[in-house]
């Protein structure tokens, strides 16, 4: 690979690049993880998917993370012979379309995997730190870049065509066999997006979810807009909104932190739900699971009805798959949203034992 005006080394290709399977992942499965050409399928088909798998301890302190970065901005030189001078380039040509979102892994203490090429820490660290001399800030004072509108990028985004596309390139988890009808044609709704997230289409495009629901997708620039990356379909993707919009920003893929990138819900977590409303609840019958389902439902696809974002999702469950958890969570966001409707004051009367704080903004804590 040549970086800049020098070629950056690799480590010797072992005879065999299959790896064993991590121990975080499940039993069941094939016996070795596949090539990781992008966020491993297996990971996120057996509904065993850690995103600590592919977090590179020797980085966990030089992740960046949404506006925390500190990225060069350079101007545009109109006699450049820059790659984004291509018009028919929709990222820098030394990057394909998988692996401009191919994202790194571990392997051992000092290894780093990406793709199918293996750098020591050293080679990846600098190989990263060139990326960002490399590829800096390219917008005006407009946001604009110099070869594409914000207008032109909002017009390909906002295309419900694009956003159709997008969710289809999503892959499908494969859901246990012995679930109703019901429940499998609720989970046809929702895909998995490369970082592990559960999306569904927008109600904009005759889909489920309303814009800043827990599964709501933005149409994401897998390199980044503001880096020069075009918005063709070779650079877009669906990703999960808060993952979009607080965490990736700006930032190359391969420098995200895939723990932080986990914003939205597993498909573990979404399958502790669907079990919940099939078989849970201590109701009976099926008027009692349509109820649960309609309220899964609607706590996955709904905005809340006080605006609040689901930024910290991941953080205020830990991460779990515990249907416990995951029901008191949203119930006390139920509770949150009823409290802002009525008013604080009055929602302190109603419910004098729930742990509100800050009521004169209408808080709750989780």
């Amino acid at each position: 690979m040549q970086i800049g005006d020098r070629p950056v080394p690799r480590l010797q290709q072992p005879a065999a690049a299959a790896t064993t399977r991590p121990p975080t992942s499940p039993a069941a499965g094939p016996a070795q993880v596949r090539d990781p050409e992008e966020y491993d399928t297996w990971y996120v088909a057996s509904l065993g998917y850690s995103p600590d798998v592919y977090v590179i301890p020797g980085l966990l302190g030089s992740y960046t993370s949404g506006k925390a970065r500190n990225m060069r901005h350079d101007p545009y030189k109109p006699d450049s012979d820059a790659w984004y001078a291509n018009k028919d380039a929709a990222f820098p040509t030394e990057f394909t379309e998988v692996s401009v979102k191919c994202i790194p892994r571990p392997e051992g203490a000092n290894v780093v995997r990406w793709g199918r090429e293996r750098y020591s820490l050293v080679q990846w660290r600098q190989l990263i730190a060139e990326w960002q001399v490399n590829y800096p800030n390219l917008t005006h004072a407009n946001g604009s870049t110099c070869h594409e509108t914000l207008g032109h990028r909002g017009t390909k985004t906002s295309n419900p065509d694009t956003i159709k596309r997008c969710f289809l390139k999503c892959k499908v988890p494969t859901w246990p066999a012995n679930l109703s009808g019901y429940s499998k044609a609720l989970l046809a709704s929702f895909r998995v997006d490369s970082w592990g997230n559960m999306v569904c289409l927008p109600k904009s495009v005759g889909g489920l979810a309303d814009n800043d629901a827990l599964c709501f997708f933005d149409v994401d620039h897998i390199f980044p807009f503001s880096r020069g990356g075009r918005s063709m379909m070779k650079n877009l993707e669906a990703l999960q909104h808060c993952a979009n919009r607080w965490v990736k920003a700006d930032n190359l893929v391969q420098t995200l932190n895939p723990r932080e990138m986990l914003c939205g819900i597993s498909a573990a977590q979404l399958l502790a739900l669907v079990w919940w409303a099939e078989i849970g609840g201590g109701g009976k019958g099926k008027k009692d699971t349509k109820k649960r389902r309609r309220i899964i439902e609607s706590w996955l696809t709904e905005l809340p009805a006080n605006g609040s974002s689901f930024r910290t999702f991941q953080t205020d469950v830990k991460y779990s798959a515990d249907i416990e958890v995951l029901i008191l969570y949203f119930v006390r966001r139920s509770i949150w949203d009823l409290v802002n409707l009525i008013g604080p004051s009055i929602g302190i009367d109603l419910f004098p034992n729930f742990p509100l704080t800050g009521a004169a903004r209408g808080t709750v804590a989780m």
